[in-house]
């Protein structure tokens, strides 16, 4: 998935995109996770159907500094491939416990 335009050129900025997983995804990659630091905007994987309360509940991989990825496995069958800028933080998420606390 490609929340913005596969390249970015000259002064193109991108938006801040939010990629929404549910149960049953199968294996998807997020090509462009921008978290603020360059032109991709201030993206966000929104968790919330999978009832993910906080940062510890996720299975994420270590963050390879070469390919710039990480995995989050959701459940058996359903992971995701995130390329983003730095290592995945919790303000990257959209967790359910912060919509209720907003709602």
């Amino acid at each position: 998935m490609w929340g913005d335009a596969q390249v970015m050129l000259g002064l193109a900025k991108g938006g801040n995109d939010t990629f929404v997983f549910n149960f049953n995804n199968g294996h998807d990659r997020v090509e462009d996770f921008g978290q603020g630091l360059s032109n991709l905007g201030t993206d966000h994987i929104n968790v919330l159907a999978l009832g993910v309360e906080n940062f510890n509940q996720l299975s994420i991989s270590a963050f390879d500094p070469t390919t710039h990825e990480s995995t989050i496995t959701l459940s058996a069958g359903n992971d995701v491939v995130v390329h983003s800028e730095e290592a995945l933080r919790p303000q990257d998420f959209i967790f359910a416990r912060q919509y209720h606390l907003l709602a």
